[in-house]
């Protein structure tokens, strides 16, 4: 009994720290130029995710250099970025996720604006599908040759769920018309379940159990 109950209790303290790791179970090099389809698909995780984006005058998206320095490239070559301009606070870079079985979303890209791009980026999510409703999630200036990770893992609602939405959007641009802001190696992290750890530590304390039985 003593046994099992020591099983138990390591269990209890185990499985919390060793069922569930840190994962990236999305990400986008858009290094493929073949077409802009192909440049919209992710690299990672093209099954349960997709990329769009809007801008009021449906100026087609460019496809750049990397971004300098390419941080955050998870080991895919430089390749190249996406941008697009008119950004009047209205258009954004959009991914959607099945989030199915995953929990904890942490975002991360890399990004640069010309000078007359957004001065500053705003990350809204929706757990309801593209049709929203959008909630603000963060506010901070555009990124310069640099990258960010922003951790979702507060936003419990977004977790095991299907319809998971994030927007970026590039605000406050000096020429909505011409200013530009590009992205690239976008990546989605995530906690997902390891069967097999999960197997080891049951198991264990089914054959406590079975011991124990058979002693008494």
């Amino acid at each position: 009994m003593k046994k099992f109950l020591i099983a138990s209790a390591l269990a209890a303290v185990l499985l919390p720290a060793q069922v569930k790791a840190q994962a990236g179970i999305v990400f986008y090099s858009f290094n493929d130029t073949s077409s802009t389809t192909a440049v919209m698909t992710a690299t990672v995780g093209s099954s349960i995710s997709s990329f769009s984006s809007f801008n009021p005058s449906n100026t087609p998206l460019t496809i750049l250099s990397s971004v300098s320095g390419n941080p955050n490239n998870h080991g895919f070559s430089a390749g190249n970025s996406v941008s697009q301009n008119t950004w009047d606070g209205t258009a954004y870079f959009q991914f959607t996720l099945d989030a199915t079985g995953y929990q904890n979303i942490i975002l991360s890209w890399a990004g640069n604006t010309s000078s007359t791009g957004p001065t500053n980026v705003l990350l809204r999510y929706s757990s309801s599908g593209v049709g929203g409703p959008f909630t603000d999630f963060a506010t901070f200036a555009s990124l310069k040759n640099t990258a960010t990770t922003q951790d979702l893992t507060s936003v419990t609602a977004l977790n095991n769920n299907s319809q998971d939405v994030f927007r970026i959007y590039g605000i406050n641009s000096g020429n909505p018309l011409a200013g530009t802001m590009k992205i690239d190696n976008f990546n989605i992290d995530a906690v997902v379940p390891e069967p097999s750890t999960l197997l080891l530590v049951v198991s264990g304390l089914v054959g406590l159990l079975a011991v124990r039985r058979r002693r008494t």
